[in-house]
Parts: C-alpha cells; structure tokens; sequence
C-alpha cells in the first residue's frame, strides 16, 4: 500500500511539472523551463522538499535519499514534457498531413502509416487550429501515440541499458567529475554545510540575480537599463571578408559560465580558441571567393564527425570493462549493485534495437538506412551523455542536430534512401524529429542520476527505476497535456511554431526530392571526415603528451554548438587560469561556492521566477524570452 501510495504522488507530481511545463512553454510561450540543464521545475519542486524537511526537522539520510528519488523522476519528466521533445514528436507525426492540399503532398501522406501520425481531416486541422469545445480525438490519436510510445521508450530503455553497462568505465576508471550533479548536491547539503553558509555562493547568486533581475524589469519598464541576452559582435566588422564573423554572439549565459569553472582548462581553450580560428575560416572563405551564408551553426558537418569519433573512442576504452560485463552477464555472476541487472542490460541492448529497426522499416525505411539512421542516434546521444559528465555543460542541444539523416544524403544521395516510391525518404521524415530534437539525448540525465545516487547513498537500481517512471510519466503527461492545449489554442497559435516549421519544411524538400532526386555531397561528406580527423588527431597528441593543451571534447562541443558557448568558455577560463596562477589549487577550490552560485542563480531565481511569471501570460513576460538551449 505504501509503494501504490508513493508511486501515486510520484506520478502527482510529474503531472504537476509538466503542466507547469506546458503552461510556460506553450500556453504563454514565455520561458523554456524544462529545456534548461537541470530542469527547472525539477530544482523548484527539490527546493521546497528540502525545504519542509528542514522545518519538518525528518531525519537527515533517510529524507536526503527520499528527495533524491522524487528529484530524479521530476528532472526527467519535466525535461520530455518540453519543446525541443515534444513539439518535434508532434510535428513529425502531423506536419505532412497539415499541407494535404500542397502540390505533391497527396502521394507522401499516403506513404504515413497510421500508427505514425493520424489521416489528414477534421483532427488535424483542430489539432492545429484548435476547436471551440478543445476537445481531442482520442480515438484518432490512441494508435500513433501507442506507436511513438513503443519506439521512444524503447530508445529510452536502450540508451539507459548502455549508460548503465559504461557507468563502471565512467564513475570508477576514469573518475569523470560530473559537475552537473553539483547543482542538486547543493540544494541538497546539509544546513551546516559549507555550501550554503558560505558568503561567496550568496555573492555569485546575487550577482545572476540582479542582472536577470534586470533584464526581467526592462520587459515591463523597457527604460531600466539592462545586459540583455547578448550582443552580436561580428557587427563590428560590417566589410567583406570580415563581415563572415558575423553572428559573433557574446552571449549572456550565466549558468554555462559558471559551470564552466569547473570543467578541465583544456576543454575551456580547445572550445573558444576552435570557435574563434572556425570563423576566422569563414573569411578566409570569403576572401578566396566564396559565397557563403554565414549563420550560427556553419560547421555542423564538422561536429558529426567528431561526435563519431569520440564515440569509437569511447567505444575503445570501455572494452575491458565491457567484455569483463558479458562474461559475467553470460554466466549470471553480475556484480550486486548495478543500476540494471547485467544480464537485462545486454538483453536491452540487443533487443532493444531490434525492435526500433523493425518499427523503422515498418515505417517504411529501408533495413540498412534504418539501421544506420538508428546508430547514428545513438553514437550521438552517448557521445552528448558522456560531455555532459565530463564537462557539465548545461545545454540541451550540445550536439550535432539533425546531422543524423543529413550526413546519410551526404553520403549516398536521396535516390539510394528512397526506397520504394518514395517510402524510405518520407520515412526518414517522419523520423526527422528524431534528429532535430533531444529525445535521444535526455538520456544523459540516467547517467548523472547514477552519480548523483551514488553520493546520496540512493541504490543504482532505485535510480533507474525513478529515471524510466519519469521518462514515461513525462511522455504520457506531457502529450496528454500539449494535445489538450492544442486543441483548446491551436499548435500554430502557441509556442513552438518554430519546430512545427521546420517539420513541415522537412517534409515539402521530400516531396522536391522524390521528383528530383539530390545526388550525394561530396564536399560535406568530407567536412565530417576532417572533423573526426582534428578529433582523433587531438586524442593521438593527448595520449603521446601530457602537456598538450588542446581537448577533443573542446572541439567536438565548439563545432556543434559554439554559438552560445565560446564566450563564456573564454571569461571563465581566464578568470580560472588568473585564479589558479596567483592562487594555486586552493584559491580555486576556495571560489567554487562563487560561481556555483552564479550558475543557481541563473536556475533557482531566474527560472523559478519567470517561470512563474510566465504562466500568467503578462503580455511583458512574452517579450523577454528565456533560453537554457
């Protein structure tokens, strides 16, 4: 009775962080609450659990180890319910069907199994028009959404299964530092603990709060002086060649420059020195002759091909451990306190993949796309888990997005995916959310619960039991709860129009590309090459020289996503360095507390704040938009 009891308010409150998910999100499109790394509504609800314990005066272990558990289902559940999962599963599964009347569309949707999105009609017109009883279909919804449910929690399973089978690898050899577990670790600590008493984590606190504090007075008082979210550089270089730097965006990302302290100065340097000498290539382009069109994320090709890269790496150097795993899982001799039993762990891990290939080809798609197209996910949301606990970025798209499908029309062409009629490309299209959202990388969050268990004496078992209630309490809430607002506002007429977009856009190049079929690309098939050889080359030089000062997870994170990161890289590793050089290893152990709390503020002020101020729609709290992306 106890166990039905606490797993009902478990379930409560993943439908209350969802809800306040949408409701920000979508409702009043104000702040991307559950995109930030962690969740926000996860720390708000963990912050007020610590809180009543401590006037409740609970034992101090036994209710540490309960909040953890409660943490580790709300993070996941809030992080699935947000834009970049769930506007993407959605537009995947309706935006072929909402241009039925478009030249060329007819043959594509007829090409849509059912079970992968609903027949075009009055559903998905209300779907994104909206109706006026807001009522949802349920009955045209219940098979796509059976369908999507098995492949994205079956993704779920395996990418968890691998991570739990790499966690010996992680947190035991190679001792990664998980910094993001920092963050619930301090919201945690005890009340005598240092980590809340000292006066430097109140000072960064106040510094993120008074800036922000700022930027959210100028939404309703646009005379106060505020930083705002950045400021575009390259601007200052309006002539060609330089103009090519441009956007050059100094961001205002407090939590990444926080964090960033704590990462390894080698990761800190390779990352802004490769961004900076990446857009200096862009003028040497430009100078050369080159028409370019110079965007945030020019050099995605690159970052594809070092996320490969490090994944045969990390491949490579788990091999003992690996291999030491299925000897035990073949015998059923596994070690007693793993987050899964080994010998489900390698079942999942066969399994679990066939089944996702079969779904895939049922879609349609070709055995052999479907089955690299599924590696691909994959290599990449282990390569992003594995930054993520090596570096602590806080970012949810530190990745390659959408290479995934891109780099196989690179390499083969449309004509060699399209299958029969056509059926592989619109496959791959109704798969394309895959590659430009995060389901796959949410992951990551099993992998820092494993950490973050370990130092709260939670059993590894019991976090993954909590990290796949909040995955499928995330995924059934958070559709039920989006549907139900878009059938009551309209998808087109709420936040996420932008993903919604891009779906439609994905599936109107199909609909050219089955008439006029894309040939291979050579010249980007190439960039990925490059890219997986600067990684491997600064791997090679690491291992022959200690000294070596360049890190190929630096290049990797750059390449994919160094728009919003160099800058804060380059603040925080001068200010480490100058810290370390005048202070020693003491100084710096003595300034942690400081920019821990620049990084909480950013998150339990903040997002707490204007997460709330969001769901009550103030027109002013739509004109300072949030991004933890």
């Amino acid at each position: 009775m106890r166990r039905l009891l606490r797993l009902t308010v478990l379930v409560a409150l993943s439908l209350g962080v969802s809800a306040w998910v949408v409701q920000a999100e979508y409702r009043h499109a104000s702040i991307q609450i559950g995109s930030s790394v962690p969740a926000i509504p996860a720390l708000a609800v963990l912050l007020l659990l610590v809180a009543a314990c401590r006037v409740l005066r609970r034992p101090s272990e036994p209710s540490r180890r309960a909040v953890t558990g409660v943490y580790l289902v709300l993070v996941m559940a809030a992080a699935v319910a947000t834009t970049p999962s769930m506007v993407y599963l959605f537009g995947q599964m309706t935006a072929a069907q909402s241009q039925a009347d478009a030249p060329g569309m007819a043959p594509i949707i007829s090409l849509v199994p059912r079970w992968v999105g609903p027949a075009p009609g009055a559903a998905i017109r209300g779907f994104f028009d909206g109706t006026r009883s807001g009522s949802v279909p349920w009955d045209v919804w219940a098979l796509p959404l059976t369908g999507w449910a098995l492949f994205l929690l079956t993704l779920m399973a395996t990418l968890a299964a691998t991570l739990a089978l790499l966690r010996r690898s992680w947190m035991e050899h190679e001792r990664l530092s998980y910094p993001m577990v920092q963050i619930p670790l301090r919201v945690l600590a005890s009340k005598g603990d240092r980590g809340w008493s000292v006066g430097l984590f109140w000072l960064g606190f106040a510094i993120t709060s008074g800036l922000d504090g700022l930027n959210m007075l100028q939404a309703f008082a646009p005379s106060v002086p505020a930083i705002g979210p950045g400021y575009d550089a390259g601007q200052w270089f309006p002539d060609r060649p330089w103009s090519a730097l441009s956007p050059l965006w100094v961001s205002y990302r407090p939590e990444i420059f926080g964090l960033a302290y704590l990462m390894p100065k080698d990761v800190l340097l390779t990352a802004w020195l490769s961004y900076l000498v990446l857009r200096l290539s862009s003028v040497a382009r430009v100078a050369a002759g080159s028409q370019i069109a110079s965007g945030p994320y020019d050099y995605q090709e690159l970052g594809m091909g070092a996320f490969l890269c490090l994944f045969a790496i990390l491949v490579l150097r788990a091999l003992p451990d690996l291999r030491a795993s299925l000897r035990r899982a073949r015998v059923g001799s596994g070690e007693p306190e793993e987050p899964l039993p080994e010998r489900l762990a390698w079942s999942v891990l066969v399994g679990g993949p066939l089944l996702m290939v079969a779904w895939l080809c049922a879609a349609g798609i070709p055995l052999w796309v479907a089955s690299l197209h599924l590696m691909l996910l994959i290599a990449v949301a282990i390569v992003y888990a594995r930054i993520r606990c090596e570096t602590g970025t806080p970012s949810v798209y530190l990745f390659p997005f959408w290479q995934q499908q891109p780099l196989l029309t690179n390499a083969f062409g449309t004509q060699a995916l399209s299958g029969a009629g056509g059926s592989g490309l619109v496959g791959l299209a109704a798969v394309g959310g895959l590659s430009r959202g995060v389901f796959a990388e949410l992951a990551a969050y099993a992998a820092e619960g494993m950490s973050l268990a370990s130092q709260t004496g939670v059993r590894q078992s019991a976090a993954m039991r909590r990290f796949a209630l909040g995955a499928a309490a995330g995924l059934i809430g958070g559709a039920f709860l989006y549907l139900s607002v878009c059938y009551s506002q309209g998808a087109d007429n709420i936040g996420g129009g932008y993903q919604l977009g891009l779906m439609r856009r994905q599936f109107q190049t199909v609909a050219q590309q089955i008439g006029s079929p894309a040939p291979a690309r050579p010249d980007l098939l190439l960039q990925t090459f490059i890219g997986a050889g600067v990684a491997l080359a600064l791997n090679w030089a690491r291992q022959r020289a200690l000294w070596f000062p360049l890190h190929p997870v630096g290049f990797a994170m750059t390449s994919a996503y160094g728009f919003h990161l160099w800058f804060p890289f380059l603040v925080a590793w001068i200010a480490k360095g100058l810290i370390l050089r005048f202070g020693g290893h003491a100084a710096y152990s003595r300034f942690v507390p400081l920019f821990l709390g620049v990084a909480m503020g950013r998150y339990l002020f903040t997002g707490i704040v204007w997460g709330l101020l969001g769901m009550t729609g103030h027109p002013a709290v739509q004109t300072y938009h949030i991004h933890f992306s």
